[in-house]
């Protein structure tokens, strides 16, 4: 028998603002158009809203679902569409059928901040326990 797999994959969005991974198609060939991210288990996309609060924005490509994890417990409405529009902006170039990955936006129950500057440690941490096959509750 081989290994069994104790970690997901997981690809990293670099950019941590939405106007980084959302570009017009047509100009330029962006660096996340051009991954295949059928090779991976889970897109992780750490985003600062309004430059002072981090969540953590989770992309599984088997569950074709999205969900948000923020320690503030915030509307993240307007993230999950911009995530939805690059998904969509993306499948005009690259065909895997990952433009319809999600309709729902899934904000599951997880850890609150108790102070004003952790967000980014929870945004870590919860990206840290989903790759490693735990509940992010077990931070």
């Amino acid at each position: 028998m081989g290994k069994q797999e104790t970690e997901k994959k997981a690809r990293l969005f670099q950019d941590y603002k939405p106007k980084c991974w959302i570009v017009d198609v047509s100009k330029t060939m962006h660096k996340n158009y051009l991954v295949d991210f059928n090779m991976y288990d889970l897109l992780m996309l750490p985003q600062c809203k309004g430059n002072n609060h981090w969540v953590l924005l989770v992309a599984s490509v088997m569950s074709r679902t999205v969900t948000i994890y923020d320690s503030l417990g915030g509307n993240n409405k307007a993230l999950f569409d911009l995530f939805c529009q690059f998904m969509c902006q993306r499948a005009q170039i690259v065909k895997d059928g990952l433009e319809k990955i999600s309709s729902e936006l899934k904000a599951p129950p997880c850890n609150k901040q108790r102070h004003g500057n952790s967000c980014g440690v929870f945004a870590l941490m919860t990206a840290k326990c989903l790759v490693m096959k735990k509940h992010p509750t077990m931070l």
